[in-house]
């Protein structure tokens, strides 16, 4: 079973397998419609808002003291603390602070790291999906993945930002699975692994 699919990724062009500048434009213009309720309406006071803004609160003034991997946050349960980013993903807090050095406030900047995200995880989709079938039906897959109805609700419903960057990393981890399998290149373990840490 193992030689036959790297058989079939030997027979798709490395050209192919590719995303464009074109493509990569396209996801953007996908991303500004899907996120075009925001930009008219302002951002959206979600189920896990408050609960967000006060981790990445806590999670920019550890950094401030010089704690660069946080990982206690001693801000929260009332002054108690918590060991949120012992067991919670710590790369769209990262992303979020630092958007912030641009950005007027926190949930702004939460809104345009989720925005970046929701591309990033259509640019990734698209890169596995070139893979294993033409142009436009990896475009057309890689924008359901963008807009499926869970992810909406996400955005708009629950406020539950840091997963939208969660939906980068799988798309990304089998396209190097992928091409690791097919080429034998170390750098792909390489992109494996941090995709998986992030």
């Amino acid at each position: 079973h193992n030689d036959l699919f790297v058989r079939h990724l030997e027979v798709v062009p490395a050209a192919r397998a590719g995303v464009g500048l074109f493509h990569a434009a396209v996801l953007a213009g996908c991303t500004f419609v899907i996120a075009l309720p925001v930009l008219l309406w302002g951002p959206v006071d979600g189920h896990d808002v408050g609960v967000h803004l006060h981790w990445i609160g806590n999670f920019r003034q550890s950094l401030a003291e010089g704690c660069w991997y946080p990982r206690w946050l001693r801000g929260v349960n009332n002054g108690s603390g918590s060991p949120t980013f012992n067991f919670y993903f710590p790369a769209f807090s990262y992303a979020t602070v630092l958007t912030r050095l641009a950005l007027p406030d926190l949930i702004t900047s939460m809104w345009a790291v989720s925005a970046l995200a929701l591309w990033g995880s259509g640019v990734t989709m698209l890169l596995f999906l070139r893979s294993y079938c033409d142009r436009a039906a990896a475009m057309l897959g890689a924008i359901i993945y963008m807009a499926a109805p869970y992810r909406m609700l996400d955005l708009y419903e629950r406020g539950a930002f840091p997963e939208s960057m969660a939906f980068v990393w799988p798309p990304l981890i089998v396209a190097a699975m992928d091409r690791h399998a097919a080429s034998g290149s170390r750098r792909w373990l390489g992109v494996i692994a941090l995709a998986t840490g992030a």
